[in-house]
């Protein structure tokens, strides 16, 4: 920090290249570009060889998370630290092919892609020449070793970049797959088709034994295949929100405050209670999403006040602080020029007819700037010196600003170029209270929470009387890999980590988040190694109805079969439907009244011919005859590039490439060891 405020303190120019084009570019790539994951500290995850160093997950971790910052976004934090560990090992299984292949970049190629971007050119220019810049030494020694992380980081890049280049073409599409696939879209069977719902007949006529689960099991046993030890677990989330009293303390607390705001001037009347979130925004009509701020905006008189709809546990207010009329924005180009010797010599351009566009990053970069764009001139962060003279501006007209900073002048030359009508410019302040439980109501949600679970203190109880004591119990599956209890309630890693390291039947006490918002407590059902048992009650229960729908789809067809029916119409007489019609090509996934997924309704009709019957078949919740009525074609003529993209897209290089780290995985196990690294909180 020391060292970037140095150069900020010498040069504008120099500043803004290295946050631009340095801190953006490592901050930003860096994400999704791994480092050397074989250091000698603990093991956070690995597969295979490939292993991630707990201090090197960390450095990746802290820079996806600035990165987020930066972006504006907010992914759960346990889910981003899984997105982290993959990414690092999915660059590690990349690197080791890259070297297999003997993938090298040279320095004339790296040198031609960094010189593609005109700021290197920039921070090359200020490396040979420092004292142009008036860089320190220490400064000097700072962004050189800046630079050659960025080439390493380029060079990196562009191996995987070639890598994945070719291993997406070996997965190409070539003429014949082409063709198949426009066979396939554009072939289209009309088929009519009668079906009886299995669901038609009743289930306890078709009772399912124990040898027949563990049978269909065993056919696809590899389904239940387990990666990674793995526990169903049962959980109930209690969240601490506030009682009826606590909920009408906070009505008067707000009551009094909207009175007060109505009779005073400002926010003075809430401005020492910090309890009370205040932000205040300046909005034009087309930035307004909120429908009753805008309603608001539209129609209120400054001073006024206006009581939101409440959002949850959240008390909303607005007040209008001041309105007026004035220009929104204003669009323009600016000419921004480094050496005030070629000033004159730009604005003369300019005023005979140039374009600044003509200027960008040009002059060895003793000019730059910007060609056509928009200026809110209602945002805060437009300098406030500029704004004024731009609402005053009209077409055409060139406005001079001067920046000094350092022992650097930097002038810029603005020229307007169009400007917007006036507009009713709102000062709104959105004061928001938050309703929180008291002590008391903590005291007696946790105090009869605990009691339910000294009463119930093994799984069996704890699942069979939750019902009754008013908690509702959710069933869930987990390993060390799992972010999130369902992927989705927050803070739960904890619980997961305790599940991973408790005893069959036993009942957790208490764990609570960070903010004291919700508390959650687990039971541990079944652990399994190897493969999820057939009798698992999800497994169970989706194994009868699949062995229960056979048996009745084998009853069907042999109804039918057994009164002799021979041709479409009398089959469509037996299963007591209308007959229905379709076009199917052999690339549909659902068919119209029967539903989605009915790949086997698909097969069947795609591999008939025309005038076929197709007798009696088991779909995914019926049976089904159907006759093939025609086979058409759409009449599109065949072009090698639209259906080699639908090739790669569906089998090719695409579907390849989003499915390589599981194709560089292969065989290995993907190990977490990341709960390991996590204290419990429990209360």
């Amino acid at each position: 920090m020391a060292t970037l405020e140095k150069i900020r303190s010498k040069s504008v120019l120099l500043f803004t290249v290295i946050i631009v084009a340095l801190l953006a570019f490592i901050l930003g790539d860096l994400f999704t570009s791994g480092r050397s994951l074989f250091g000698n500290g603990t093991t956070v995850a690995e597969i295979g060889d490939h292993k991630v160093d707990i201090q090197e997950y960390q450095q990746q971790l802290n820079i996806a998370s600035q990165t987020e910052q930066q972006q504006g976004m907010q992914t759960p934090p346990e889910l981003l630290q899984s997105q982290v560990l993959q990414s690092m090992l999915f660059e590690s299984m990349m690197n080791e092919e890259i070297n297999k292949l003997g993938i090298t970049i040279t320095p004339k190629e790296l040198n031609f892609v960094i010189s593609q971007n005109p700021q290197f050119a920039q921070v090359l220019d200020a490396i040979k020449n420092p004292g142009k810049y008036n860089i320190p030494a220490d400064a000097l020694a700072q962004l050189k070793s800046n630079l050659k992380n960025i080439e390493v980081q380029t060079e990196n890049e562009l191996k995987q970049n070639f890598y994945s280049y070719v291993f997406g073409e070996l997965f190409s599409a070539n003429e014949l797959d082409a063709k198949e696939v426009y066979n396939a879209i554009n072939s289209k069977h009309i088929v009519s088709f009668a079906a009886k719902e299995l669901a038609s007949l009743p289930d306890d006529k078709f009772q399912v034994s124990d040898d027949e689960l563990k049978a269909e099991w065993e056919k696809n046993k590899g389904v239940y295949k387990l990666e990674n030890e793995m526990r169903t677990i049962s959980y109930i989330t209690v969240s601490l929100d506030p009682s009826t009293d606590d909920t009408n303390k906070a009505d008067n607390i707000v009551k009094t405050a909207f009175d007060s705001l109505s009779v005073t001037n400002g926010l003075e009347a809430i401005a020492s209670n910090v309890n009370f979130n205040i932000k205040t925004k300046t909005y034009v009509p087309s930035q307004i999403r909120d429908i009753s701020i805008k309603n608001f905006a539209d129609s209120a008189k400054v001073g006024q006040v206006n009581m939101l709809p409440k959002a949850g546990n959240t008390y909303r207010m607005v007040k209008l602080l001041n309105s007026k009329m004035e220009m929104d924005s204003v669009n323009i180009s600016f000419v921004q020029v480094v050496d005030t010797a070629a000033f004159d010599s730009v604005v003369n351009a300019l005023n005979n007819g140039a374009n600044a566009k003509s200027f960008i990053g040009q002059n060895n970069g003793k000019t730059d700037g910007a060609d056509s764009v928009w200026i809110q001139l209602s945002d805060p962060n437009t300098d406030a010196s500029l704004k004024a003279k731009l609402i005053k501006g009209v077409a055409g007209q060139k406005i001079v600003v001067d920046t000094v900073m350092g022992q650097q002048k930097l002038q810029a030359i603005y020229v307007v170029n169009k400007t917007t009508p006036a507009v009713k410019i709102s000062e709104i302040a959105e004061i928001s209270y938050e309703s929180e439980p008291s002590q008391a109501t903590i005291t007696k949600l946790t105090g009869d929470l605990a009691k339910f679970l000294e009463q119930n203190n093994n799984t069996e109880a704890f699942i069979k009387n939750a019902p009754a004591a008013g908690y509702q119990v959710r069933t869930t599956r987990v390993d060390a890999t799992t972010s999130l209890l369902d992927n989705m309630v927050p803070e739960s890693r904890n619980v997961i980590k305790w599940a991973m390291n408790a005893n069959k039947g036993e009942v957790s006490s208490q764990f609570s988040d960070t903010d004291n918002t919700r508390i959650i407590v687990a039971a541990v059902n079944d652990i399994y190694n190897d493969y999820i048992p057939y009798d698992n009650d999800n497994v169970k229960k989706a194994l009868t109805e699949i062995v229960r729908n056979n048996k009745k789809a084998e009853s069907i067809i042999n109804d039918f079969n057994s009164k002799g029916a021979k041709d479409f119409n009398s089959y469509v007489a037996l299963t007591g439907d209308s007959i229905r019609s379709a076009s199917i090509s052999f690339t549909s996934s659902s068919v119209a009244s029967l539903g989605n997924n009915e790949s086997a309704f698909v097969g069947q009709v795609c591999a008939g011919q025309k005038g076929q019957l197709i007798k009696p078949f088991k779909t995914n919740n019926a049976v089904v005859v159907a006759q093939v009525n025609d086979i058409t074609t759409e009449g599109r003529p065949y072009n090698f590039k639209e259906y080699s993209s639908h090739f790669n897209q569906m089998m090719g290089s695409r579907a390849m490439l989003n499915n390589l780290f599981r194709i560089l995985k292969g065989n290995n196990k993907f190990k977490s060891n990341i709960l390991e690294f996590y204290e419990n909180s429990e209360n």
